[in-house]
């Protein structure tokens, strides 16, 4: 059994060993992982690569977890597109004419029409239908599957529809955890927006995720539960600290 892995920031390879995609493959007995998430991916990045893995290397006996990210990033799949321009907050502040330091200014720019319009006539209520086809993708393959959500609540009445009985779809979101190990109100994404902590959580928090998962899978079930995660144990001012374990992936780009 191998374990495959669909997502954004939440899910990406990473270096460090105490975080939860080092560790889950052999807590789950799995003999190998494949990881497809991607910093900034979209839910359509994230359907590609799922689509990109049934029809080259699909095997009905893996587990496979699939984190369903902001509903608002940018649909591009391309191949000279890098997921993670697909950040609406990037492309809404370049529009809005406001100073970034990072490497989306320039394409934004050279796009403006492009992301414009999409800054216009995107909303997340409006996008939430995207949750429903990304479950559906998900509901039509037989493997124990586990599907998180990165930044938005599920509404009710998706969680009440009939899912095949080992679709595991939990409503606690990683957003939820990132903010609450962070002392103060976080009031939006953008005061994460200098979070280096590996998949936004402490290592603390990585080994109860880890445990999470385990037990989802092994009992058929949501087991995640927000209060067992451990909170209130960061500054906001302390994020970049953390940029170390970060690991080195902006260097792929930016040298």
């Amino acid at each position: 059994m191998r374990l495959i892995i669909f997502g954004d920031s939440f899910a990406h390879p990473h270096k460090a060993d105490y975080v939860w995609t080092n560790k889950i493959t052999e807590r789950l007995k799995a003999t190998q992982q494949i990881n497809y998430a991607n910093n900034g991916a979209s839910i359509e990045y994230c359907l590609y690569k799922l689509d990109h893995y049934i029809k080259n290397d699909y095997d009905v006996d893996d587990k496979i977890i699939f984190f369903i990210t902001n509903p608002t990033r940018v649909p591009l799949v391309d191949n000279d597109y890098v997921p993670d321009w697909a950040s609406l907050s990037s492309a809404y502040d370049v529009v809005k004419g406001e100073s970034r330091q990072d490497r989306t200014v320039d394409h934004v720019k050279e796009h403006s029409a492009y992301y414009k319009t999409h800054v216009t006539f995107t909303t997340p209520q409006q996008s939430e239908y995207k949750f429903y086809t990304a479950l559906s993708a998900l509901n039509t393959i037989n493997n124990d599957t586990l599907a998180l959500f990165s930044f938005n609540k599920l509404h009710k009445s998706i969680l009440n529809l009939q899912w095949r009985n080992n679709l595991i779809i939990s409503k606690t979101i990683g957003y939820e955890i990132a903010g609450n190990e962070i002392q103060g109100d976080i009031e939006s994404i953008n005061d994460l927006y200098n979070d280096f902590r590996a998949h936004h959580m402490s290592e603390i928090n990585h080994n109860i995720f880890v445990d999470c998962i385990v037990n989802s899978f092994e009992q058929r079930k949501d087991c995640f539960d927000i209060n067992n995660f451990k909170q209130n144990i960061l500054n906001k001012e302390k994020l970049q600290l953390q940029q170390s374990d970060w690991s080195n992936w902006f260097n792929r780009f930016i040298g």
